[in-house]
């Protein structure tokens, strides 16, 4: 018996079940179309908004892109009871309506990336007859950022004009990632085209930073030199989080008080390997995690960022441990090159965040079976309640000289008790936003800015 008919022992399947794996677009403070923003922002709208601005290109987050399926004579090969074949493309994210423990099965199984390694080109692939679509391509409307184009209409900025949202296939690590690729250096070429062949800002949110990273990878130096003017990464996570490790554990939870969302979650993550990519990454330094960081614990083991198979194995699901491995030495974050363009990265600190997790029990080596919630014990450096600093901090430790080298900027500001993605509203309360509209509208670079890990404002 696959493990997935169990799921139903640990899921209460509810109707219109919409939640994401690290939820943070509920929280963002919202200012509406008309709300007056302070006088420096007035003048920098004047100034820019019937002038040469750089078009802009969004990557947003994890579970950000909305995604459609649709089966054509494609039997589920855990659950014969579920549909073979759809009327047309449907809804698999956000999580649609599911009435029964069935609904839900036949579900995770459609929203599973299944891993071959042995496969040409991409190793992620849904099953013979399964097609996954994203939809509203270079839109916003049709994704969790909908209300992104209101933070930018007071500068001119114009949906299909100048202000471009590329999302993707959240479920896939950024090695399976090759049609997003291709899309978005074609809107990146377009939107460039559209404004006089100007230099485009790649702004980039929460996951979307190592996504943005892993497509500047794959990219020519002269390609980026001719297109790409600043790579703005918000509130990164290159070193991952131990939230991902607690995400597929007990399953993660915005509100411990309800046990069964987290649960869903953990059901969630379980099932698509991105989530293999936002596990804290192993290292020697104080920027990664190492092996006597002790990430989780049971009363009888102990693991660290070495261990994250052995944790697959031991919570029951060792036939992953394959894809861990795979995952964990994929070049974008394991050997962490530099994007090859001026970067600028902001990111949260001060607030509490999860550092390691301790659990009352031991694992069972059973998938079907729920490990009750852990206390989170929170990392002394703290974070943006999501992401450590550490994480967000590796590009100050490993780029500086490589960049210099190559005649690029690398920028760096922490705003303090800034949770994490508030830097995408203007609303919010540290002027990040208007830190990155200054720097790509005019390169100005925001006052108590660094590019070192040594002059970060906060020890780790």
């Amino acid at each position: 018996m696959h493990h997935l008919l169990t799921l139903g022992i640990c899921i209460l399947t509810t109707a219109s079940r919409t939640l994401a794996l690290l939820d943070w677009h509920s929280t963002l403070p919202f200012p509406t179309p008309n709300q007056e923003y302070d006088e420096a922002t007035l003048l920098l709208q004047k100034e820019f908004r019937d002038g040469e601005r750089p078009p802009i290109v969004w990557v947003p987050g994890l579970t950000s892109s909305n995604l459609t399926y649709e089966l054509v004579n494609s039997p589920n090969p855990y659950f014969p009871f579920c549909p073979k074949s759809t009327d047309g493309p449907q809804p698999l994210w956000p999580t649609p309506t599911l009435n029964t423990t069935a609904d839900a099965l036949c579900w995770f199984s459609d929203l599973n990336t299944p891993f071959d390694q042995t496969a040409p080109g991409n190793p992620y692939h849904p099953r013979q007859g399964a097609t996954v679509s994203v939809l509203d391509m270079g839109n916003f409307s049709g994704t969790a950022l909908w209300f992104m184009p209101y933070y930018y209409a007071p500068y001119g900025y114009v949906v299909g004009q100048d202000l471009f949202n590329v999302p993707f296939d959240w479920r896939l690590p950024l090695d399976g990632l090759t049609d997003f690729y291709a899309s978005l250096k074609a809107t990146i070429e377009h939107a460039s085209q559209l404004n006089n062949n100007r230099k485009v800002a790649l702004l980039s949110v929460s996951w979307g930073p190592q996504v943005a990273l892993g497509f500047l990878h794959r990219m020519t130096q002269e390609w980026k030199d001719q297109y790409i003017a600043w790579y703005v990464a918000e509130s990164p996570l290159y070193s991952g989080s131990p939230v991902g490790a607690l995400a597929v554990t007990s399953g993660y939870a915005s509100d411990p008080t309800q046990p069964t969302s987290a649960t869903f979650i953990r059901a969630i993550a379980t099932q698509v390997d991105v989530m293999m990519n936002l596990l804290p990454r192993a290292g020697t330094s104080n920027v990664t995690w190492p092996s006597d960081f002790v990430l989780v614990k049971t009363p009888n083991k102990s693991y660290s960022a070495y261990d994250m198979p052995q944790l697959y194995a031991d919570l029951g699901f060792s036939y992953n441990t394959r894809a861990v491995y795979h995952v964990q030495q994929e070049a974008d974050l394991a050997e962490f090159a530099p994007p090859g363009v001026n970067t600028f990265i902001t990111y949260g600190y001060n607030i509490s965040t999860a550092g390691s997790l301790v659990y009352a029990e031991d694992f069972q080596a059973n998938a079907s079976y729920c490990p009750p919630l852990p206390t989170v014990v929170p990392d002394p450096a703290t974070g943006d309640s999501l992401v450590p600093v550490r994480s967000s901090l590796r590009a100050a430790a490993e780029w500086p000289t490589k960049m210099a080298q190559a005649g690029q900027e690398l920028v760096y500001k922490a705003y303090a008790n800034q949770p994490h993605a508030y830097c995408i509203s203007p609303a919010g309360p540290d002027g990040c936003f208007f830190d990155v509209m200054r720097l790509i509208l005019n390169n100005t670079k925001p006052s108590g800015h660094f590019s070192e890990l040594k002059d970060a404002p906060h020890p780790i």
